[in-house]
C-alpha cells in the first residue's frame, strides 16, 4: 500500500511539473496496450493446437518442473497428442505420439528442419554454416553431399581404418600391461574414443607428455567448456528482444571458446600446408593414409561447386572434434546398425531348417550356462531336445549329435560334407593358415597331401625303409631296461621316451636321449610342442566371437605364431642340415637309399617335377604334424585321417608288444 501511495505521489508530481512527460508516458502506454492486444488478436487467430494458459511476458517458464518428459505426458493427456506452450515470449509446439514424430521427422522434414538454433549454437557454428547448426538451404546441402559421398565415403573410410586399428590396438596393449592392477575403464573408453576421432582428423592423439598432443590437450579442455556453455540456460533463448544485450555473458563466453578453437584449427591447417608443400617439393605422397583434414583441404583446393572454404573446414572440424556429439551419433549409428543386422541374421537363421536347442542370450548365446562336464549337460540337454540340438556358443552356431547312428552318419557317410569346419585361431596359426594334413579343409591341397602321404610316405617300402629306426629304438629300450634288473623303473616315462624317440628317429634320425650334442634340437622341439598343447587347451574368445579375431584379446594367435616361428627355425636347421649332407654325399657318390626317414622322403619328393612334389611350408607343416606325436596329447589328436589313425595305432601296438616282451625278460 505504501509503495502505491509512493507511486501515486511520484505521477502526481510528474504530472504537476512536467505535462509534457505525462503526456509522452500516457500515450506510450496507450500504444504498447493496443499493439499487445492486436498481437493476442493475431495469434489467436492462427489455427494453433490447445495447450496450458501462460502468464504474460514469461510464458509457462514458472510451471516447469525438472522432469520436462513426464510433466508433457500429463499435458498430452489433458491436451492431447500435439499441444502449444509458451516459454518466456517463443511459441513451442509439443507432439507426443509415435505418428506424429513420424510425420515431423520425416514425411515433412523439410519444413520442420528450419528451427531457431539457441544463442550459443549459433555462435558455436559460425553463425550456422556447419553441418549440424545450419537451416535446409543450399550451404547445407552442399556440406552433406561433400560429407557423405566423399569424406565418409568406403574408399575414405577404408584409407582412415589403420589409425582407427592403432588407437585400439594402443589400449588393448595398455590393459594387457596393467594385468593385475586396478584401471579405470571408463577414462579408458573415453581416451580411446577421443583418440580414434582425432587421429581420424590429423593424426594427433591425447597421449600425455608428448610434443604433439598439446594442442589435442587444449581441444580437450576447448570442447569441454563449451558442452558446458551448451548445458547452460539462457534468457536470451527465451526473450529473443534481450539477446542483443547478452545477459548472462553466454554469447560472449562461447565467442571466445570458438576464437580459440578457431586459432587451434588455423594452425593445424597452416602444419598441413606447410607439410604437403614440402612433400609437394620432395616428390613424396601417401595417397593410402589420409586424414579428415587432408580429405577437406583436397576439396579446398578443387575448382567446382563442391569446394568448400577455409570457413567451412573450420565448421566441419568443430561439428568432428566435438567428442561428445560427434562420438554419440558415431554410436547411435552403430547401434542401430548392429541391431538391423542381428535381427536380419536372425530372421535369415529362423528361416532356416534348424533342429530344436535350448534359448540363447543375444551376442554370448549359451555360453553363461555352460559347465565344466559338458558331456554330461550335453546329455540332459539331448533329453530334452533330442539326439541332435542346436547350440549358440558366443555368435557362432553349433550342432551336436549324440547318438552312434547320428555319428556314423556325420564321420563316414557324408565324411566330404562334414569335412569343412571351421578352425580355431590357433589352429589355423599353427598350421600355416591351414596348409598342413590335419587342419586343412577337403580340397585340393589336403586331397594331394593326403595322396602323397598315404601312398608315398606311408607305403609298405618306406615304411619297410624305416623298419631299422624302430627296431634300434626298441633294442636300445630292452638292452636300458635289462641293465636295471633289480632296480624300480618308471614304466610310463620309459614307455614315452620310447614312442618320441622311434617317431623321431623315423622323421630325422635323432633322438631324446639326454646328454648328446645331436639330441639338443629334439629336446628344443618337445619344449616347443608342449607349449603349443598347452595354447592349444585355452579357450579363445576370438573362437567364440569371430568379429574379434583381428584384436587378439587374449594374445593367444601372438603366442602361436610365436612357438611357430621356432619350430619354422628347427625345420629349417633340420632340411639345412639335411641338404648340406645330401650334397656332401653325392659329391662323395655315397648313397644309402635303403635306411631313409621320413625327412629324406618328403625332401625326395620336393625334388620331383610334378603334381605331387611338395614346397617347404608343406613339408614343414608335415613335419609339425608327425613330430607332434612325440607329446601326449599333442596337436595330432585332432588328426582325422583313416591311415594316420591307423599308423598311429599299430605303432602303439607294437610297442604293446615290445612292453610284455620287455618285462619277460625282467
Amino acid at each position: 500500500m505504501v509503495l502505491l501511495n509512493n507511486l501515486g505521489t511520484w505521477w502526481w508530481q510528474v504530472s504537476n511539473n512536467n505535462e509534457f512527460t505525462m503526456a509522452i508516458v500516457t500515450i506510450s502506454v496507450a500504444i504498447i496496450a493496443i499493439l499487445w492486444y492486436t498481437l493476442s488478436l493475431s495469434s489467436s487467430s492462427q489455427t494453433l493446437p490447445p495447450g496450458p494458459r501462460s502468464l504474460p511476458i514469461v510464458g509457462y517458464l514458472p510451471f516447469l518442473n525438472p522432469e520436462l518428459h513426464k510433466q508433457f505426458t500429463n499435458l498430452a493427456h489433458t491436451y492431447g497428442p500435439i499441444f502449444k506452450i509458451y516459454l518466456g515470449s517463443k511459441l513451442h509446439i509439443v507432439i507426443n505420439t509415435p505418428e506424429l514424430a513420424k510425420v515431423v521427422v520425416r514425411d515433412l522434414d523439410e519444413v520442420f528442419s528450419n528451427r531457431d538454433q539457441t544463442v550459443a549454437a549459433s555462435a558455436y557454428s559460425y553463425e550456422g554454416r556447419d553441418l549440424l547448426i545450419s537451416n535446409n538451404n543450399s550451404n547445407w546441402r552442399n556440406l552433406r553431399k561433400i560429407f557423405v559421398h566423399k569424406v565418409l565415403s568406403n574408399k575414405n573410410l577404408e584409407a582412415c581404418r589403420c589409425f582407427r586399428r592403432d588407437e585400439v590396438r594402443k589400449t588393448i596393449n595398455n590393459i594387457f600391461s596393467k594385468i593385475g592392477t586396478k584401471v579405470n575403464i571408463s577414462e579408458i573408453t573415453f581416451l580411446t574414443e577421443a583418440n580414434v576421432i582425432t587421429s581420424m582428423l590429423w593424426e594427433n592423439t591425447y597421449v600425455k607428455g608428448t610434443h604433439d598432443s598439446d594442442f589435442g590437450v587444449e581441444l580437450q579442455m576447448v570442447s569441454a567448456k563449451v558442452t558446458e556453455i551448451f548445458g547452460q540456460p539462457n534468457l536470451s533463448d527465451f526473450f529473443p528482444s534481450l539477446a542483443w544485450l547478452d545477459l548472462q555473458g553466454i554469447k560472449r563466453e562461447m565467442l571466445m571458446q570458438r576464437n580459440k578453437l578457431d586459432k587451434i584449427f588455423t594452425r593445424i591447417i597452416e602444419d598441413r600446408s606447410k607439410s604437403n608443400s614440402k612433400m609437394s617439393q620432395d616428390g613424396v605422397g601417401d595417397n593410402a593414409k589420409k586424414d579428415f583434414l587432408q580429405m577437406l583441404l583436397d576439396l579446398k583446393d578443387q575448382k567446382d561447386p563442391t569446394s568448400l572454404n577455409l570457413i567451412q573446414i573450420k565448421a566441419l572440424l568443430s561439428v568432428l572434434s566435438n567428442n561428445n556429439e560427434f562420438t554419440m551419433a558415431i554410436v547411435t549409428i552403430s547401434v542401430a546398425i548392429i541391431a538391423i543386422l542381428w535381427y536380419t541374421l536372425s530372421l535369415s537363421s529362423s528361416s532356416q531348417t534348424l533342429p530344436p536347442g535350448p534359448r540363447s542370450l543375444p551376442i554370448v548365446g549359451y555360453l553363461p550356462f555352460l559347465n565344466p562336464e559338458l558331456h554330461k549337460q550335453f546329455t540332459n540337454l539331448a533329453h530334452t531336445y533330442g539326439p541332435i540340438f542346436k547350440i549358440y556358443l558366443g555368435s557362432k552356431l553349433h550342432i551336436v549329435i549324440n547318438t552312434p547312428e547320428l555319428a556314423k552318419v556325420v564321420v563316414r557317410d557324408l565324411d566330404e560334407v562334414f569335412s569343412n569346419r571351421d578352425q580355431t585361431v590357433a589352429a589355423s596359426a599353427y598350421s600355416y593358415e591351414g596348409r598342413d594334413l590335419l587342419i586343412s579343409n577337403n580340397n585340393s591341397n589336403w586331397r594331394n597331401l593326403r595322396k602323397i602321404f598315404v601312398h608315398k610316405v606311408l607305403s609298405n617300402k618306406n615304411l619297410e625303409a624305416c623298419r631299422c629306426f624302430r627296431r634300434d629304438e626298441v633294442r636300445k629300450t630292452i638292452n636300458n631296461i635289462f641293465s636295471k634288473i633289480g632296480t624300480k623303473v618308471n614304466i610310463s616315462e620309459i614307455t614315452f621316451l620310447t614312442e618320441a624317440n622311434v617317431i623321431t628317429s623315423m622323421l630325422w634320425e635323432n633322438t631324446y636321449v639326454k646328454g648328446t650334442h645331436d639330441s639338443d634340437f629334439g629336446v628344443e622341439l618337445q619344449m616347443v610342442s608342449a607349449n603349443v598343447t598347452e595354447i592349444f587347451g585355452q579357450p579363445n574368445l576370438s573362437d567364440f566371437f569371430p568379429s574379434l579375431a583381428w584384436f587378439d584379446l587374449q594374445g593367444i594367435k601372438r603366442e602361436m605364431l610365436m612357438q611357430r616361428n621356432k619350430l619354422d627355425k628347427i625345420f629349417t636347421r633340420i632340411i639345412e642340415d639335411r641338404s648340406k649332407s645330401n650334397s656332401k654325399m653325392s659329391q662323395d657318390g655315397v648313397g644309402d637309399n635303403a635306411k631313409k626317414d621320413f625327412l629324406q622322403m618328403l625332401l625326395d619328393l620336393k625334388d620331383q617335377k610334378d603334381p605331387t612334389s611338395l614346397n617347404l611350408i608343406q613339408i614343414k607343416a608335415l613335419l609339425s604334424n608327425a613330430s607332434s606325436l612325440t607329446v601326449p596329447n599333442g596337436p595330432s589328436v585332432a588328426c582325422s585321417t583313416a591311415k594316420e589313425v591307423e599308423w598311429d595305432a599299430s605303432w602303439s601296438k607294437n610297442l604293446e608288444n615290445h612292453r610284455w616282451s620287455c618285462a619277460w625278460l625282467s
